[in-house]
């Protein structure tokens, strides 16, 4: 099992050697990103600024490491 976080937890998307599943997690004011190790089942937050979901998801693996991530721009 894994602990989840308060808020809409959203579908994983899953690293491609499949080590690792990235989700949103959206509360009423934000969407943040956070990563699951699939080995311990420990899910913890990326700190990034809030993720940008007005158009597709935001979130995809580049490869097993990397995340490519749209961003809110905070100076907007």
């Amino acid at each position: 099992p894994v602990a989840l976080p308060p808020g809409k937890v959203g579908q994983p998307e899953w690293s491609p050697d499949g080590r690792r599943f990235a989700v949103t997690v959206t509360t009423r004011d934000v969407i943040r990103l956070w990563v699951c190790d699939v080995a311990t089942a420990k899910l913890q937050p990326v700190p990034t600024g809030p993720l940008n979901a007005a158009l597709g998801d935001p979130v995809r693996w580049m490869d097993d490491r990397t995340l490519l991530v749209k961003l809110v721009d905070v100076g907007r």
